[in-house]
C-alpha cells in the first residue's frame, strides 16, 4: 500500500491531459480557496448527523486530565473545547494560522462564560485554562507564545496534509521534529493523518502546493515508522474511524508516546 500511495503522489498533472502520466492522471490546477485548510465551515461537514466528533469516543482520560494540551491547527476550536471541558485539562491552547479562526474559538470560549487566563493561573481555576492562538507552528520564532513551556498532550488532528502540501516532505519532517521538543518525556502525541488520496481530493491548490505535490515522497503511511526510527516515540495503539457517513473522514488516530 505504502508504494502504491507514493506513486499516487507523484501520478499527476498541472499542464495538457496529453502529457498526463497513462497509468493514472490528476489534472490539477491553482484555485482560490484554503490552501492551509482552514476551512470556515469545517464542522459542519465533521460532525455526525447527530451533532457528533466520531473521535471524541476513543479519546482517554488518561491523556488529558490535569494535563497541559496543545492542539495544532485547531480551526474553530470545537474539539479543543470539548476535550477541555470533557476530561478537564489544566491547561488547553490551541492555536491555529488562520485569525478569523482563532476569532471564532475565542466566540465559542466566551459564550461557555470562560475565561482563557494566562499560562500564570494555570490550576488556579474551577475549570479548565483555555487560550486560542493565531500562530503559525512551521514558523521558527521562539516568540511565538505555544513555545513558553512543553506540553504533556499534543494533538495534530487533521492537519499534516496541509503542512505536507505547504512545506512538502521537509515540512512534515519538521513538524515531527518540533512535536518532539515540545512534548514532555512520556507524553502523547495524537495524530490523525489525512490519506494520501485526499491530497488530490483538494478544492484548495496554490502555485506552491502544486510544486511540493510533486516532489512529495514520504507517504502518510510512513509517519508512524519515521516517528518511531527516527524521533523516539512509540506507538501505544491506534483507532481506524470507519462510522463517519463521509469516506473522507474515515482515518486513523495513532498515538504515539514519546519515550526518550
Amino acid at each position: 500500500r505504502k508504494n502504491n500511495e507514493v506513486e499516487d503522489l507523484n501520478n499527476y498533472s498541472t499542464s495538457s491531459p496529453s502529457s498526463a502520466p497513462k497509468k493514472r492522471r490528476h489534472d490539477l490546477t491553482v484555485t482560490k480557496g484554503y490552501p492551509f485548510g482552514n476551512y470556515p465551515d469545517y464542522y459542519n461537514y465533521r460532525l455526525d448527523h447527530n451533532g457528533d466528533d466520531g473521535r471524541l469516543k476513543y479519546m482517554k482520560h488518561d491523556w488529558f486530565e490535569g494535563k497541559r494540551v496543545l492542539d495544532i491547527g485547531c480551526n474553530s476550536g470545537l474539539i479543543s473545547l470539548i476535550l477541555a471541558f470533557k476530561f478537564k485539562c489544566r491547561k488547553m491552547i490551541g492555536i491555529d494560522i488562520d485569525e478569523s479562526l482563532i476569532s471564532s474559538a475565542i466566540t465559542k470560549l466566551q459564550n461557555n462564560l470562560k475565561d482563557g487566563g494566562d499560562d500564570d493561573d494555570e490550576g488556579s481555576r474551577p475549570y479548565p485554562s483555555i487560550q486560542f492562538i493565531t500562530e503559525n507552528f512551521m514558523e521558527d520564532s521562539t516568540k511565538q507564545r505555544h513555545h513558553r513551556k512543553k506540553y504533556d498532550t499534543i494533538c495534530c488532528f487533521s492537519v499534516t496534509k496541509w503542512i505536507h502540501l505547504q512545506h512538502g516532505d521537509d515540512g512534515i519532517l519538521k513538524l515531527f521534529e518540533k512535536v518532539k521538543k515540545l512534548l514532555n518525556i512520556g507524553g502523547i502525541f495524537i495524530l490523525e493523518p489525512q490519506n494520501s488520496s485526499s491530497y488530490f481530493n483538494s478544492r484548495d491548490f496554490d502555485d506552491n502546493t502544486l510544486r511540493n505535490l510533486k516532489e512529495i515522497k514520504i507517504s502518510p503511511s510512513d509517519f508512524p515508522s519515521i516517528l518511531e526510527k527516527k524521533y523516539g516515540f512509540e506507538l501505544e495503539e491506534n483507532f481506524q474511524i470507519s462510522d463517519h457517513s463521509k469516506d473522507c473522514f474515515q482515518r486513523c488516530i495513532y498515538i504515539f508516546k514519546n519515550i526518550n
